[in-house]
């Protein structure tokens, strides 16, 4: 039986709707075990958490959602950072102008302003110029640091930093915690020993550059 336009729509509608489902169950789970990390933290402390989306171009389906959380010093009355995950589906914010990919991806990143994708304060590909020009160590992780020579040697309220995973690599609570929470939170820690978390785990991205263009390419181990 030959299956019509309508059905077609109506089956990638559901699909859409369901991945859309699993996406928000995933986003939940992840901030629940940030969270309970957060408790232990000696030299941050971590708000509430807020969001925020965009749409396509269409507007009839979301590209792209972020969740962040602002990050103060302890004692300290205003933010210093935010933290930020962000799941783009489509757009920007899975390739652009010299970055080539195709995939779904989650953005783990700690920014010195909350995401606004309206304003363009989101991770999207290419990277805004007036965040200054980053720094990538180890084909895995940004930082947008004034110290070019030691980006990864700056106090934790003075780095910015961001990294991506396949969304696709995330399918279990230990997925969440290995590859997103634990090199997040070692990353404000001590950003060596999150970078070397990152270099072994399956689905991180590592953007693997030829000439002019860079190849966003998942770890396998």
């Amino acid at each position: 039986m030959e299956i019509t336009l309508g059905q077609k729509i109506s089956t990638a509608t559901s699909l859409i709707d369901q991945v859309g489902s699993e996406i928000n169950s995933m986003l939940n789970l992840t901030m629940e075990t940030f969270n309970k990390q957060f408790r232990a933290s000696k030299d941050q402390r971590f708000l509430d958490w807020d969001s925020d989306w965009v749409t396509s171009d269409s507007e009839w389906v979301l590209s792209d959602t972020a969740h962040y959380v602002p990050v103060l010093k302890k004692g300290g009355r205003n933010p210093v950072r935010y933290l930020v995950i962000q799941v783009s589906l489509s757009g920007d914010g899975i390739s652009g102008e010299g970055f080539q990919n195709v995939e779904p991806l989650i953005h783990v990143y700690f920014f010195a302003c909350p995401v606004s994708f309206e304003e363009g304060d989101y991770f999207g590909f290419p990277f805004a110029n007036e965040w200054g020009k980053p720094v990538l160590i180890d084909e895995a992780v940004w930082f947008w640091t004034e110290d070019q020579a030691n980006p990864i040697e700056q106090p934790w309220d003075k780095n910015e930093w961001g990294f991506s995973v396949l969304l696709t690599s995330i399918n279990t609570l230990d997925d969440i915690k290995d590859k997103i929470v634990d090199p997040a939170l070692m990353l404000i820690k001590n950003p060596r020993t999150g970078i070397e978390q990152l270099s072994s785990l399956d689905g991180v991205i590592r953007y693997k550059k030829v000439n002019d263009l860079y190849r966003l390419v998942p770890h396998r181990s």
